[in-house]
Parts: structure tokens; sequence; C-alpha cells
């Protein structure tokens, strides 16, 4: 039997998922010279916590172009990640060419 028609159905829907990256460098001690040698992390990594992209553009978005209060946005934050930025480091990710 050949199809009348179609009929369709839409969902759009927004998925925010926490998603955490650990990266770990082995530390080893040379048998030979006794020198301590640490792996090397990647480049976008420069310290023990980094921000996601992901975040940054929502605090960015939030702070500079929904005017939303920063304290409101620290408590968005810590309801979606469990940790509290400091006010400084969310200043710090607004201003150009720099990250928090």
């Amino acid at each position: 039997m050949p199809c009348m028609d179609h009929e369709r159905r839409t969902r759009i829907d927004i998925v925010f998922e926490k998603v955490i990256d650990h990266v770990d460098a082995e530390i080893k001690c040379c048998p030979a010279c006794d020198a301590t040698v640490k792996g090397v992390f990647p480049p976008d990594l420069h310290g023990p916590l980094q921000y996601g992209n992901g975040l940054k553009a929502i605090v960015i978005n939030l702070l500079t172009g929904q005017f939303v209060a920063l304290n409101r946005v620290q408590k968005l934050v810590k309801s979606m990640i469990g940790v509290v930025i400091a006010e400084a480091s969310l200043l710090k990710g607004t201003s150009k060419n720099s990250e928090f």
C-alpha cells in the first residue's frame, strides 16, 4: 500500500551535562641519576583546575548579555557544577583575552 502523507513531531531540547576530564602526569625517579621527572600536561591545562569553554560561554552570556547579577551567576554555577567560582574569577573571564 503506498503512503498517503507524512506527519512529523519534533522535540527541541538543550542538555546540560557536567563533564569532568582528568589528566594525570606520571612522576618518576631516574634510577641512574636520581632526577625526578614529570610528564607533560596538555597546553590548555595551565593549572590544577580549568573550566571548559561551555561553562565559560554560559557565564559570559549571563553576565554581559543577560546582565544577571554576579552573586546569582555564582549560585547558578554552583547548582550546576557543585563548585563556587570566585567573583574575581568570573569578572576576569569577561574581560577581553583572559580566561577564568
